[in-house]
C-alpha cells in the first residue's frame, strides 16, 4: 500500500498524486490519499480532485494512516507532517521524505508499503505511465458560458496561454523569498520567442492577480486577459490554458500542469530560468524536454 500526502495548490496535489500512481502501479500495490492537512489548509481550494478529474481517487482512512504511521496518525495534522529526513523503517513500512526539489533516482528503490512526503515536481517521476496520469487528470466538466466562448476565441487564431504568478508569491514574505516572481521582462521575450515561430498568435492571459495582468497587457494588440474564473473554479483556468496551442508558464505548477496535458504535438511551452529564487542550486528536472528556458 502507497499512500502519498497531499498539501498545497491544485497542481502540487497533482505532482504528488502522480509520483505516487506511479510507485503503486509498479508494485501492484493501491494507492491511497491522504488529505489530513488539506482539510485545514488555508491556502489556494483544499482538495477537489473529485469534484475537477474524471479519474478514481481513494482517500486513506484512519486505519490506513495508523498502519504506516503509527501513533503519530492520531495527532494533530502538523505532527503528521513531520518526518525524518531519511528513510527509516516502521514495522514492514517505510516514511519516505523528498530529499531534493531535482528528481531523485533513490524513489525507483522504494518498496511497496510507504507513506510518501514531498512535492515531486518533476515529470521523470511518472513518465513511463503519462498516459494513465493523462486519464486520471482528464476534466469531467466541459467549458460552458463565458468559458465556451473564450475557447472558441481561441480557435480563430494559433493561441498562446500565458500564466502570470502572483497571488501569495507576492503577499506571504516567506512564499516571496522562497518562489520570487516572474519579472516582465521573462514574459516580454517569451512573447517574442512565440511570436517568431507564429506571427499571428493570440495569447491569452491567465493571473490570480488580474489587475496587474490587465494593467501589463492592456495597451498589447492581440492579447486578452481572462478574468472569468476564480475561487472553486479557478482550475477552469487550467482547463482553458491547456486548450490553448502555445503555452508560457509562471515558475507556478498550475501552469506546468496546464502545458503537460496540452497534447498538441507542435506545442511550445517557454517556462522560466529560475524556478525558485530562494533555493542555493540550480532547479532542472522540474522542466520537460524540449521545452524552452528562458
Amino acid at each position: 500500500m502507497i499512500i502519498t500526502k497531499l498539501i498545497g495548490g491544485l497542481g502540487n496535489q497533482m505532482f504528488q498524486y502522480a509520483a505516487g500512481r506511479s510507485l503503486a502501479m509498479r508494485h501492484g500495490v493501491p494507492l491511497l490519499l491522504d488529505i489530513t492537512e488539506l482539510r485545514s489548509y488555508p491556502k489556494h481550494q483544499g482538495y477537489q480532485f473529485e469534484d475537477v478529474f474524471a479519474g478514481r481517487f481513494e482517500i486513506a482512512g484512519l486505519i490506513p494512516l495508523i498502519r504506516v504511521l503509527g501513533r503519530k496518525a492520531r495527532k494533530v495534522p502538523k505532527t503528521v507532517a513531520v518526518v525524518s529526513p531519511k528513510w527509516p523503517p516502521m514495522g514492514d513500512h517505510v516514511w519516505v521524505r523528498q530529499r531534493t526539489h531535482d528528481y531523485d533516482a533513490a524513489f525507483e528503490s522504494i518498496g511497496a508499503d510507504c507513506y510518501l512526503s514531498g512535492f515531486w515536481q518533476s515529470e521523470k517521476y511518472f513518465a513511463t505511465i503519462a498516459p494513465q496520469i493523462r486519464e486520471s487528470f482528464r476534466f469531467k466538466e466541459a467549458l460552458t458560458g463565458a468559458n465556451a466562448a473564450i475557447a472558441s476565441r481561441m480557435k480563430e487564431a494559433p493561441s498562446a496561454a500565458i500564466h502570470i504568478r502572483r497571488g501569495d508569491y507576492v503577499t506571504d514574505k516567506g512564499a516571496h523569498a522562497f518562489h520570487g516572481l516572474c519579472a516582465w521582462d521573462y514574459y516580454d521575450a517569451a512573447i517574442d520567442h512565440i511570436s517568431r515561430h507564429e506571427p499571428d498568435a493570440r495569447f491569452f492571459v491567465f493571473s490570480d492577480d488580474v489587475v496587474a495582468a490587465q494593467e501589463r497587457f492592456a495597451n498589447r494588440q492581440r492579447a486578452e486577459v481572462v478574468a472569468v474564473n476564480s475561487g472553486r473554479h479557478s482550475y477552469r483556468d487550467m482547463m482553458l490554458m491547456a486548450q490553448c496551442k502555445h503555452q508560457i508558464i509562471a515558475n507556478s505548477t498550475f501552469s506546468w500542469w496546464a502545458a503537460w496535458l496540452n497534447q498538441n504535438p507542435d506545442k511550445i511551452v517557454v517556462a522560466p530560468g529560475t524556478w525558485f529564487s530562494g533555493n542555493d542550486g540550480q532547479i532542472k528536472d522540474i522542466y520537460c524536454k524540449d521545452w524552452i528556458v528562458i
